[in-house]
């Protein structure tokens, strides 16, 4: 991205349907926060990274639900 975004200004720009990279850097920036709650709140790593998979996907799912499909999803490269 060109200009450093607040996170709330990173969802907003999802959930408008913003053009872009925001999908990569919002998995970019969430994955290793989601992981560390996962880690410290379930029964090991594999659950926390399922746990990740899992909320990166539902919320981009929500942003696109705004009458627009998926450009693009988050891959295990971002994280």
């Amino acid at each position: 991205m060109d200009v450093e975004l607040s996170d709330a200004d990173l969802v907003r720009q999802i959930g408008s349907g913003h053009e872009g990279d925001t999908e990569s850097e919002f998995c970019r920036r969430m994955a290793p926060r989601i992981r560390l709650y996962g880690l410290r709140h379930l029964r090991g790593p594999q659950a926390a990274e399922d746990q990740m998979q899992q909320v990166l996907v539902t919320t981009l799912e929500v942003g696109w639900g705004r009458g627009r499909g998926p450009r693009r999803t988050c891959s295990s490269r971002v994280w």
